[in-house]
């Protein structure tokens, strides 16, 4: 499994697919909210040390309804070992970053 830092932080929160229960059109039912699960290709958003890592086409199971994604231990395995190694990156992206700081006081109200 992925080993993260205190400091990182998940933007998405993929689980390990376990339900095999089946769902109204055959296919197999999301944990959360009991829409159909499909196989789909996706990106994953990892933070890990401050740093934030992209993948892409990685295979998935996606609830149609709430989005939630799913990976096999493979797939956990691969980005671990893609990680670990620290293999060279296909491409490299310039990622906006936005603070809020100048907002603190109308997202106070929300708390």
């Amino acid at each position: 499994m992925i080993q993260e830092s205190n400091s990182s932080q998940i933007l998405q929160t993929p689980r390990p697919f376990t339900s095999r229960e089946p769902g109204a059109a055959g296919g197999e039912k999301c944990q959360f909210c009991g829409g159909i699960v499909k196989k789909k290709t996706v990106s994953f958003d990892l933070w890990k040390k401050e740093k934030l890592y992209v993948f892409k086409s990685v295979p998935a199971k996606v609830c149609e309804q709430c989005g939630e994604k799913y990976f096999s231990p493979k797939i956990y395995g691969l980005i671990d070992k893609l990680l670990k190694e620290k293999s060279k990156p296909d491409e490299t992206m310039v990622v906006p970053v936005m603070s809020l700081k100048k907002f603190a006081d109308e997202a106070e109200a929300f708390g």
